[in-house]
Parts: C-alpha cells; sequence; structure tokens
C-alpha cells in the first residue's frame, strides 16, 4: 500500500467508528509492520482487543517490538494480552522488562503493578507502584493504588523488616534543635533525588552524616540551610513513609468525605483503612435497591448481568452466588412449547454460543465435559476476561475473605466471604477457564451492532452477554445462556434465539449421553429449580438409589415434578413404569417396597386416569418381559393401592 500511513490510519480510525471491524482488521494486516507508527500500533490494538482478537494482538505487538524495542507502551499492552490467555512464560519475560521502567503511565503501569501482584511477586509490584506514585505524585489515583497495594492481604500491615538504623532505602523522621516543625529524609540511591519527596541521595554529604543512626541519636550538621543539630525520632523503610504519607494526602483530598483518616501502620488500623477504600471503591450495601433490581431481573425486565455492574460486582461471582441460594427460584422456568423450539433448534445447528452464564452453571453442575457431545462451542474472549479478572480478585483475598453477595432468608446482602471460601471459589473458577481454553473455540466479535453504539450496549447488558450475542448473530446459531432475562432480551431485540440448561441436556441425553450420568444432572436442575425438567427414568433410579428406595429427597422432589400439571399425563407413564421395574430387581424387603409404590402412587394420583393407566399397564407388560412373577406382584400391589383410594378404577 503506497498511501501515506497517517491516511491509512484515518482511514482505520473511520472503520472503527463505524463498527466496521472485519474491514479494519484486514487494512491492518496489509499494513508492514516497519512502516506502522507508534499511534497506528496502538490503534490497531485496541481494535484487536475490542473484537477479542488477542492472539491477532500478541502476534501485532510482538512483531511491532521487534522493530520497536523501546515503545514500553507496546510491551505493557502486550503483557497484558499475554496474560488474558495464560501465556505465563513469555508474560514473565515482558514482566521483568517493564518492572524497571520508568516511563510507564499511571493506567498502563497500575495494570502492570496488578499483573505482578497477581503472579506473586509481590517485592516487584510494590517497587514498580512506587515508581508511579513518585512520578505521577500529584494525581490522588497513584496515591490510592500504592495504599490499595500497601494493605492488600498479600503484604501485611508492616511488610517490610523492622528498620532500627538509619539504612538506604530507608526514611528518618528529625527534629531541629531550633524547634520548628519535625522534618522526614528518604535516604535512596539515586541520581535525580529530589528534596519535593524528602529524597537524599545516599552518595550525598548529608546522607552520609544520617546513615547508621538510631532512634535518639543526636546528629550534628553544620551545612547550611539545614539546623545544626537535630534528634532522630522515627526509623522506617521507605514504602512504610510513602504509605503514610499518601494516606494523609487522601485524607486532605477526600477529607469532606469521612471515607478516609490518617492511620497509624498497625493491623488494627489495617483493617479500617481497607474497610474506608472499598467504601470508596463503590461497593453498596443498598438492600433494598438489590431488592428492586433483582426483582425486575426475576420478571424478566433486565438482564443479570445489569444487576451485578450497578453493585460493583462482577457477573461470574455474582451469578455464582445466585446459583448457590435459594435467590434462584422461580426464575428458571420455560414452557413445554419453549423447549419443543430449543430441541428443533439444537437439531439444526452444528455450532452453539456459551455464554458466561451458562459455563458457570455447568461447572456448578459438575458436566462439563458432556457439553463435548453436542455441537462445536464458541465463546467470546469477553468471558475469559470475566473469568480472569474474578479469579485475580478473588486470589487476592485467599487471607482476609473478601466482600460478596450473599442472602438471608432470601434478601440480599453483601456479606463477607471467608478466605478458606475465597481459596476455593478460585480454584473453582480456574478449573473453569482451563476446560473453556482447551475446549472451546475462542472467536473474534466482527459482527456490528444495528443502530447501537458497543459501548452503550455493555453498560446494560455487560461486556460478556452483548458479545455472546454478536457471535450467535454473525454465526447464525443458538445462544447457549442461563439467564432467562439475558435470553428474553437477545431475542427480542435482535432476533437471536436461544437455549438453555435443560434444553442442552435433553438434546445431550438423546445423542447418547449415559442415562445415570444425565439422572444425576437431571437431579441438580431439579434442585435449582428449572421448570420443566425432562425426567428420565434413570434420574427417578438414581434419586431413590440416594433416598434409600423411601419417598424422601432427592425422590421426593422428582416425583413433585412428575405431579405438576405442566406434566403430561402421558409422559409420566415411561418413567414411572422403569422405576418400578428397577424397584424389583433390588434386593428389599416386601413391605418396604409396597410402602414406596404406595407413596409414589399418592403424590401423582390426580395425574393417574383411566387412560393414563390402561398404557401404565401396556408399558408394565413390556418392561417385566423376563420377569413375569415380578409383574404380578406389581400389578397386585397397584390393584390394591386403586381399591383402598376408591378410585372406581381397575388395573389388570
Amino acid at each position: 500500500m503506497d498511501s501515506d500511513i497517517s491516511q491509512v490510519g484515518n482511514l482505520l480510525y473511520c472503520y472503527y467508528k463505524a463498527g466496521l471491524n472485519k474491514e479494519a482488521i484486514e487494512l491492518c494486516t496489509s499494513i508492514d509492520v516497519h512502516r506502522k507508527t507508534h499511534d497506528f500500533e496502538i490503534m490497531e490494538l485496541t481494535l484487536f482487543d475490542r473484537v477479542g482478537a488477542l492472539s491477532q494482538a500478541i502476534d501485532s505487538s510482538t512483531l511491532f517490538l521487534s522493530a520497536n524495542p523501546d515503545d514500553i507502551a507496546v510491551r505493557a499492552r502486550l503483557a497484558i494480552y499475554l496474560y488474558r490467555l495464560d501465556y505465563f512464560a513469555l508474560l514473565e519475560e515482558q514482566l521483568s522488562i517493564l518492572v524497571e521502567s520508568t516511563s510507564l503511565s499511571l493506567s498502563e503501569g497500575t495494570s502492570i503493578v496488578k499483573l505482578l501482584h497477581n503472579r506473586g511477586r509481590t517485592h516487584d509490584a510494590l517497587k514498580l507502584s512506587y515508581e508511579l506514585r513518585r512520578s505521577n505524585f500529584e494525581v490522588p489515583e497513584a496515591h490510592f493504588q500504592f495504599a490499595m497495594l500497601c494493605m492488600g492481604p498479600q503484604i501485611k500491615a508492616v511488610p517490610f523488616p523492622e528498620v532500627n538504623e538509619v539504612l538506604l532505602d530507608s526514611a528518618l523522621q528529625v527534629q531541629p534543635s531550633n524547634g520548628s516543625l519535625p522534618v522526614w529524609y528518604v535516604i535512596v540511591d539515586r541520581r535525580d533525588a529530589t528534596i519535593k519527596h524528602h529524597e537524599l541521595d545516599v552518595q550525598s554529604d548529608l546522607s552520609k552524616k544520617l546513615l547508621g543512626n538510631r532512634v535518639g541519636d543526636t546528629i550534628e550538621i553544620t551545612s547550611a540551610p539545614f539546623p545544626e543539630e537535630c534528634t532522630v525520632l522515627r526509623v522506617v523503610h521507605k514504602h512504610v513513609f510513602a504509605l503514610e504519607e499518601s494516606v494523609s494526602l487522601l485524607t486532605s483530598v477526600y477529607g469532606g468525605s469521612g471515607l478516609l483518616k490518617r492511620v497509624p501502620v498497625n493491623d488494627e488500623s489495617a483493617t479500617a483503612f481497607r474497610d474506608s477504600l472499598r467504601e470508596m471503591s463503590g461497593v453498596l450495601d443498598n438492600a433494598s435497591l438489590v431488592s428492586e433490581l433483582l426483582q425486575a431481573w426475576r420478571e424478566r425486565k433486565i438482564p443479570i448481568g445489569f444487576v451485578a455492574s450497578r453493585f460493583g460486582f462482577d457477573l461470574a461471582g455474582f451469578w455464582t452466588d445466585l446459583i448457590r441460594t435459594n435467590e434462584r427460584k422461580g426464575v428458571w422456568t420455560s414452557s413445554l412449547e419453549e423447549q419443543a423450539a430449543a430441541a428443533a433448534l439444537l437439531e439444526m445447528h452444528t455450532k452453539l454460543v456459551v455464554d458466561l452464564t451458562s459455563l458457570v452453571l455447568v461447572k456448578e453442575l459438575n458436566a462439563l465435559d458432556s457439553l463435548l457431545l453436542g455441537p462445536q462451542l464458541l465463546v467470546s474472549q469477553s468471558v475469559i476476561d470475566a473469568l480472569t479478572n474474578e479469579i485475580m480478585v478473588s486470589s487476592q483475598n485467599h487471607e482476609n475473605g473478601r466482600m460478596s453477595m450473599g442472602f438471608v432468608d432470601g434478601e440480599p446482602q453483601v456479606s463477607h466471604q471467608t478466605a478458606d471460601k475465597c481459596r476455593r471459589h478460585t480454584e473453582h473458577l480456574i478449573v473453569l477457564k482451563e476446560w473453556i481454553l482447551h475446549n472451546c473455540k475462542l472467536c473474534p466479535v466482527l459482527a456490528p451492532i444495528p443502530e447501537v453504539d458497543k459501548t452503550e450496549l455493555e453498560g446494560v447488558l455487560g461486556a460478556e452477554l452483548t458479545d455472546s450475542i454478536l457471535l450467535a448473530m454473525e454465526y447464525d446459531c443458538p445462544l447457549y445462556c442461563d439467564d432467562v432475562a439475558s435470553l428474553a432480551f437477545a431475542r427480542r431485540e435482535y432476533g437471536v434465539a436461544g437455549v438453555w440448561t435443560q434444553d442442552v441436556f435433553s438434546m445431550l441425553n438423546r445423542r447418547g449421553l449415559d442415562n445415570e450420568y444425565y439422572g444425576r444432572v437431571v437431579l441438580d436442575l431439579v434442585e435449582l429449580h428449572f421448570r420443566p425438567v425432562s425426567i428420565t427414568g434413570a434420574a427417578l433410579v438414581v434419586a431413590a438409589e440416594m433416598a434409600d428406595w423411601t419417598l424422601q429427597p432427592p425422590l421426593s422432589k422428582l416425583v413433585a415434578v412428575l405431579a405438576d400439571n405442566n406434566t403430561k399425563n402421558s409422559s409420566i407413564v415411561g418413567v414411572l413404569s422403569y422405576l418400578l421395574y428397577r424397584l424389583w430387581l433390588v434386593q428389599l424387603s416386601e413391605m418396604k417396597r409396597n410402602v414406596l409404590v404406595f407413596s409414589v402412587l399418592n403424590s401423582i394420583r390426580g395425574k393417574l386416569d383411566k387412560s393414563t393407566l390402561a398404557l401404565l399397564r401396556v408399558t408394565i407388560r413390556q418392561q417385566f418381559k423376563l420377569n413375569p412373577l415380578g409383574e404380578s406382584e406389581l400389578l397386585e400391589v397397584i390393584g390394591t393401592w386403586l381399591k383402598e383410594k376408591g378410585t372406581g378404577l381397575y388395573f389388570s
């Protein structure tokens, strides 16, 4: 391409703003790397990031750095992309270069600090955060991020060895003999040391006088403008001094809010300060407002991503909390007609876009591998990013726990999640993320959104659902999502057909999923209040075995579903006859067996009309073809039950 690179950049920008992602990517790949400027490369990487094409972003930035190795901004982006795709060996190489950089912007540097922290390189994270604070001293965010890191669970309230004497990288407070205010000095090994930051270069004459002194020592200083004599009041590590100074500065900036107070550095105050920072970060505890939003979600008015984002919770963690509590009750419901349509839809397509909600739920069911029996699974990068972010947040709270959404008697509230739960939650999500990366096709999102800005839509739906809808549009295939409100939105606004876990596992059962395995999945779906659920005879048997062949949970819950008004009478016959057949193969006392038969029949009595009984009689004859004695015994038991209940019906 012979046109000037700036003109090409303008064209790329136009494609980007118009949402013509496919055309923009084709343009980028046509440009020789040696012609690309820094601005062009950043725009290209922004485009790749926007569509979730991180593999292409890694290739592009790596190639650009081979020609421009000193471009720290591009290198920082490369590190972030490597982290998001779990390329940890390559990531460590980039982090080792970036931690020594003095030219990172605050936003870039903050991202690298988080990566270092998450990778367990706490010392390097602290070192870089300190430098960012120093180079952005007038920016409150720099002090805030440094304080957050210092007060985090991986760094104790006093994260450094106690300093007893003035050494390199220590700070000392001295009291001048003339009665003026105490003065701080920080001894550093740097030629750009400045009194603005209280710094003294270790090679300076004054530093040499201060080194080696302890608290209480008196130092004679003869060179102007310093006092002739001063007494050492405190000696601490320079990071401890920086923390106290940052807290003091933040207090002056946010003094009117009452959120921050100057606190001494000890365990008790660390907790108080961390709580203040958490409150300042926008984690809300407004139960009534959460209740209103959740009610709107139950009524399918708003997607769950909108509810989670309003309160600063990552969707992966928030959805997990919903799954594990009774809050889900009554939400996952569909009609038999909807399930029939979903079954037909799944049979027609060889691809299926999987949303974060469905993946989290199936992981809870311990049934991820069963999904591999169905269509090819497509997933967006934003789903991986959501899991990565939740893993990072959760893993940084393995010592002290974290705040999360909880429910008490059906009412939402912000609650404390223990350190052990954080650890198990992190491990749970790591397994899920690794499974997705190994078994799903990671697809860039190239489809434009009709008549709306993508950023605006992400603000309503969340990036995960937005990208999942766009992928389903692009590949013309169903969206597998377990948030019914999100499915309704996708269908209503964009014509995207959707399915959920019950639909998918019914399809998998038809395609050969082990009956007992499917039965256990059905038990979990009933426990999670999915309605209606396709209950099989195998599911009833699994439940009966777990209940020791009595009408107790979980068997009683499945039988209650069979008795539901939405269950067709004819669909009961096959599963009931299979349960009865298996019952006669188990070594049980006659009384226990008869009691279970009576209990089940009592529970579904309203379904047993004349035609249903006739069909049940035929099905029993087929099931017991090789066990005529068992058939005779069962018929006698059912006949006795009909007579005792005075139904006026006969079973012969």
